[in-house]
């Protein structure tokens, strides 16, 4: 699902909105000031993935049938942008640039390798770059202030671990955040059941769940607490946008 100013747009998984002899998956859109509308379809595909919404303009990924990845932008019209090579997990916009993990699998005396490739907006017939290769399994992405968040789920390789890396947009660097490591973050009480208070530290910060998948967002002030009464019992790892992170635990 992807929300612009005025339209929502999601992937059905109704088939019979196309064609109930055949098992299609449905681009829909529909006005946010009339959802009760019968939507519009706006494409159907056996594959369809990764909705999001930049400058008012929606970005999707269709597979192809060559085993890879095709980006349409749809505004009024769809309109073909660029093909990728491998297993695209994500994409995520900024600043006219779009990044995507690319989660193909290399295993290799079990070391896998996948990589961040990136599209600029400005110069599409350029097509898709390799931004960085310093990665394992890129799954979801998110970025906060310069920084590229990427969530790498290692279930197929050696050492068996989940990880967060960092991108600093601007020089290209890549920093790793393991699950495992200690945190000068303080966090109380742990667990919690509502109110999460974060100890001597202020920023823009973002919650993911253990898959991964950004949860909430914000910016702390100090005496100030997040809100995590709505969120489902489990684990959770906090992010600040300079790069500490540390556990929690809904109750």
């Amino acid at each position: 699902l992807a929300v612009s100013e005025d339209r929502l747009f999601i992937i059905s998984t109704d088939s019979i909105i196309v064609d109930p002899n055949f098992d299609f998956l449905s681009l829909l859109e529909l006005p946010l000031d009339s959802l009760e509308k019968v939507p519009l379809v706006i494409a159907d595909s056996l594959a369809l993935q990764n909705l999001k919404v930049y400058n008012d303009k929606l970005f999707y990924i269709v597979s192809n049938d060559n085993g890879g990845k095709d980006l349409y932008q749809y505004d009024t019209q769809i309109d073909f942008l660029a093909s990728v090579s491998g297993a695209i997990n994500d994409l995520t916009i900024l600043e006219n640039d779009i990044y995507f993990s690319n989660a193909t699998t290399l295993i290799n005396d079990n070391m896998c390798k996948g990589e961040i490739l990136k599209l600029d907006l400005n110069n599409v017939d350029e097509g898709i770059s390799v931004f960085s290769k310093e990665f394992r399994i890129p799954f979801f992405m998110d970025i906060l202030g310069n920084y590229l968040y990427v969530f790498e789920s290692n279930v197929l390789c050696l050492p068996l671990r989940n990880q967060i890396s960092r991108i600093n947009l601007d020089e290209v660097t890549v920093s790793t955040i393991s699950f495992r490591e200690a945190s000068s973050l303080v966090l109380y009480p742990n667990p919690t059941a509502d109110m999460l208070h974060v100890r001597d530290k202020t920023g823009a910060y973002s919650i993911f769940n253990l898959l991964g998948q950004k949860i909430l967002s914000g910016d702390l002030t100090l005496d100030s607490a997040i809100d995590v009464n709505a969120f489902s019992a489990g684990w959770y790892i906090i992010l600040f946008e300079d790069g500490t992170v540390a556990r929690f635990q809904k109750s």
